[in-house]
């Protein structure tokens, strides 16, 4: 882990950043689209620190991998799927934890491009959790090389992290009802298709039955 000293580079004091955290949380609220969500808990998290770059991932603890969801200011291959081994997510979850590095280039197994990663400084990542599971990741960096940050800056983005946490569970409960919702609907309409050709054909048949029984039928004496 690197430098947990006081954090400089010009971010606001204490007071004003539990002003921020409050904002930041409200603005969560009844956000049940899961990728602009995403993307609104990224930029968040990177103004709470003072910071100009983030990304934020999912992560699938079974499956051994994580999905880069979002990044801002940087390119972090953005939509790619990477092993839990690698990177800043990959050290978060491995330690159950937060990390911070005094810089990028101490990241093992980054997949920041070779374009950013040298403008890249001190780097904090946070886990995501909902109910004992990491869910997700968020990482903050500064391109500042003056800023380190430290236990107060990791507090924060941790307790950011959790109001996340909950933000994300409900939109994606709310995802899952509206596929459900769907589902049923589109099961309802093929039910209903499906009486009405069965109506259609009844109907034709009927004709025919009594056509084959009228006057000019063959088979009448």
């Amino acid at each position: 882990m690197g430098d947990t000293g006081p954090p400089t580079g010009g971010r606001a004091g204490p007071n004003a950043q539990v002003d921020a955290l409050s904002g930041a949380v409200e603005d969560l609220a009844g956000q049940f689209a899961l990728q602009p969500l995403l993307h609104r808990i990224l930029s968040r998290a990177v103004s709470l620190l003072g910071a100009d770059a983030g990304s934020i991932s999912t992560v699938d603890e079974k499956a051994g991998t994580y999905r880069k969801e979002a990044d801002l200011g940087v390119a972090c291959q953005e939509g790619a799927v990477f092993p839990l081994g690698e990177g800043v997510t990959g050290a978060v979850v491995a330690r159950r934890g937060p990390r911070l590095f005094e810089r990028y280039g101490d990241v093992p197994g980054g997949h920041v491009g070779a374009g950013d990663r040298d403008r890249l400084h001190a780097t904090v990542g946070v886990p995501i959790v909902w109910q004992g599971e990491i869910i997700g990741v968020c990482v903050v960096f500064s391109t500042d090389p003056r800023t380190r940050f430290g236990k107060e800056d990791v507090d924060l983005l941790d307790v950011f992290a959790k109001h996340a946490a909950i933000a994300l569970a409900n939109a994606r409960l709310h995802q899952k009802s509206e596929d459900r919702a769907r589902r049923l609907a589109v099961g309802a309409e093929r039910d209903r298709v499906a009486r009405d050709v069965h109506d259609t054909v009844a109907r034709a048949l009927g004709s025919i039955l009594l056509h084959m029984d009228g006057p000019g039928s063959p088979d009448r004496p």
